[in-house]
Order: structure tokens, then C-alpha cells, then sequence
């Protein structure tokens, strides 16, 4: 990992050449914290998964078994290091990253670029 990379992980942000990369290698647990309407008329990057921002608290403290039910993946770990968070524009998914961090997932990440930028970026506009 470069010092700019070491740098950006621990300010939370990850770019997108390294989001793009985890993504084609399915190694991300990416969480889009727009509400099922937005990503449901605009899309989503990858596998993501949807839990909007105001229910993040929530559902990063349910126990492990309740939020594989409830959101069809495996919670996440306090250190996984491929917990990434998206929006629109990367303000949503940076109050989500507060509020994880908050909760302990200390090596988790925002994409500060967000859908706005991966869909220029992946031709999707």
C-alpha cells in the first residue's frame, strides 16, 4: 500500500480506482445509504447494499444473525477493512462512516465520490 493509500484509509475516503477494483473482485462489503427509492431510480454500484442513513445506527447494532435476515449479507466485522459506504454525492455516506466509526468499525470506509462520480466515471449517466 503507497503512503497516499495509507493516508486515505485513514482519513476514510477510498477512490474510486481502488473501489472499482474491489468491486470487479467482489471484495467489498459496499453499503449505499440513499433510500430504496433513489437507488431504485438511479442504480447502484455493484452488489450494494441499501440501508438508508437514517436507519444506519440501527442496523449496524442488531445481532449478527437478525442483520444477515434483514439485509441478505453477513454483518460486517468491527475491523473489516472492506466496509465501504456510498450515497449520491458523499455527504450521506460520510455521516454513515461517523456514526460506524462511532460504533467501532474503526477500518471502515466512505467513497467520497459516490453514485454521481461512478456513474460518469462507469458511463451510466
Amino acid at each position: 500500500m503507497t503512503t497516499c493509500e495509507k493516508e486515505q484509509q485513514n482519513s476514510g475516503i477510498i477512490r474510486y480506482d481502488e473501489l472499482r477494483k474491489l468491486v470487479n473482485e467482489d471484495r467489498v462489503h459496499l453499503i449505499d445509504v440513499r433510500s430504496n427509492e433513489e437507488v431504485k431510480n438511479s442504480g447502484k454500484i455493484g452488489k450494494a447494499t441499501v440501508i438508508p442513513v437514517a436507519t444506519i445506527n440501527d442496523a449496524l447494532q442488531l445481532p449478527e444473525k437478525e442483520f444477515t435476515h434483514r439485509y441478505g449479507i453477513t454483518k460486517p466485522s468491527f475491523d473489516d477493512d472492506r466496509l465501504v459506504f456510498s450515497c449520491t454525492a458523499g455527504v450521506r455516506c460520510k455521516t454513515a462512516w461517523e456514526t460506524a466509526r462511532e460504533l467501532g468499525f474503526t477500518k471502515s470506509r466512505y467513497y467520497e465520490g459516490s453514485w454521481r462520480e461512478w456513474a460518469a466515471k462507469e458511463n451510466l449517466n
